[in-house]
């Protein structure tokens, strides 16, 4: 039977009405990525652009630069419209790939081809020159020298899992934390190169790590997984790194397992277990974009599960047990193997995919109702002291030029400042100890007498 006119014109018009009341699908579902509500997710760069990457980092100009094997490049986008619209080659050094890097001005330090090493650009061109300088010798195996990041005092700080070869040679300085190093440990090395300390050790493979705004270094360790279900097993565990300390594990390779107990008392606390999963990348957000509730957060990702979780830490972080919170994860129908982790000049938190020959892309997640960031222009001491993501190459760019011009003498008196936030009295002893040498011992008696 056929329906009359006017009957099929009523039925029409009631499914556009229900069509336009229905919520637009977002890229964040089309991409197969979830995200708390509030949060837009969106392709950066796709596979075309970089292929299997393994590392990720911002250089001193704000550009995405990501890292596989044979490559180094530079993610440009051109129209600003938050996708990169072409690649460019940076070097194609390391060839073994790099698993970390820095920008430190133009220059990259990265690890790869059993080294850590040094690309220069001389001319700042965007392309590096010469051949590496290479600053120490580390094996590029399944557990070997990982992530790179630059610490509040200037020194660059190397994640070395326990086949990266770290032994006492490479305590060249007497003031060496650990001197006799077992299994993974964190390196760190002079500005120039030239010293190199064992600062902790005793980990399994530990692929990244960063410092928050207290000078507290994170990062997470792989878990035994052939040991899974059996009573000594060790799960992925994150750690306030402890100086000079051992973190538990005590073994070379990747196919013995055995680690100290969480309860003997030689080693150092884990802040959290979580259980299963291949940890990869690690950052301490530490702009204003995000709401007030993740700012200081550890992010971390996980490869093997998909997921990038989230830690929100007090200040006492000692104390109290701390449980990850899933911040990012597949809706299951798309692959999602993040590798790192990195914060932009506008605060949106960049997660790169990739590893082990699999599709390459870089995702850009964004609060979708930010604040305004802090003005700043023309006052070169807030410029310092109101920093966004201070350890960041772009933003050290900017925030060491405006120290150098506000003196020592304003820094210091800034730090002694109680009536500042303790934020900005934070980020002026670490401008402090970065461009002019830490506060002498009469500068820091009044600051260490006060309990803010």
């Amino acid at each position: 039977m056929r329906l009359p006119v006017i009957f099929r014109g009523l039925v029409a018009c009631a499914f556009l009405m229900l069509c336009e009341s229905l919520p637009a699908a977002d890229e964040s579902d089309s991409l197969g990525i979830k995200a708390p509500e509030g949060f837009e997710v969106s392709l950066f760069a796709g596979d075309e652009l970089a292929h299997d990457i393994y590392s990720m980092t911002i250089d001193s100009h704000g550009r995405i630069v990501v890292a596989g094997a044979g490559y180094v490049k530079i993610l440009h986008d051109d129209n600003k419209d938050g996708k990169a619209d072409r690649a460019t080659l940076f070097s194609s050094k390391p060839a073994s790939g790099a698993h970390g890097m820095v920008f430190v001005g133009d220059d990259l330090i990265c690890t790869g081809d059993n080294s850590l090493m040094k690309l220069r650009d001389k001319d700042g061109d965007g392309v590096a020159d010469g051949e590496p300088e290479v600053w120490a010798t580390l094996k590029h195996s399944e557990h070997g020298a990982n992530g790179v990041v630059q610490g509040p005092d200037g020194w660059i700080y190397v994640a070395c899992g326990n086949d990266a070869g770290v032994s006492a040679a490479h305590a060249t300085l007497p003031t060496s934390p650990v001197k006799k190093p077992e299994a993974g440990a964190i390196l760190r090395f002079s500005p120039d190169g030239k010293n190199s300390e064992i600062f902790a050790h005793g980990f399994r493979n530990i692929y990244d790590l960063d410092f928050n705004a207290h000078g507290q270094l994170f990062t997470v360790d792989s878990d035994g997984e052939r040991d899974h279900h059996l009573p000594w097993y060790a799960p992925t565990r994150l750690f306030d790194v402890a100086e000079g300390m051992h973190h538990g594990w005590v073994l070379q390779g990747h196919q013995r397992s055995w680690n100290r107990p969480a309860y003997f008392p030689d080693v150092a606390p884990r802040l959290c277990e979580i259980g299963r999963g291949s940890p990869t990348g690690v950052v301490v957000y530490r702009h204003t974009q995000f709401p007030e509730a993740y700012r200081g957060n550890v992010f971390s990702c996980c490869w093997t599960l998909g997921k990038v979780y989230r830690f929100n830490l007090p200040l006492d972080v000692g104390r109290i047990p701390h449980i990850p919170r899933e911040f990012l994860e597949t809706t299951g129908d798309t692959g999602f193997a993040p590798v790192d982790l990195t914060v932009g000049p506008n605060g949106d938190l960049f997660v790169a995919v990739g590893g082990r020959g699999t599709r390459g892309s870089v995702f850009r997640i964004a609060w979708t109702m930010p604040e305004e960031p802090p003005d700043t222009r023309g006052d070169h001491l807030l410029t310092v002291l109101r920093a966004q993501q201070p350890q960041a190459a772009w933003s050290r760019r900017v925030w060491l030029a405006a120290a150098n011009r506000v003196g020592r003498e304003a820094l210091v008196g800034a730090a002694l400042d109680q009536k500042r936030p303790r934020a900005e009295r934070l980020q002026a002893i670490e401008a402090v100890t970065e461009v002019f040498g830490a506060l002498t011992s009469e500068e820091a008696a009044p600051i260490l007498k006060n309990h803010d």
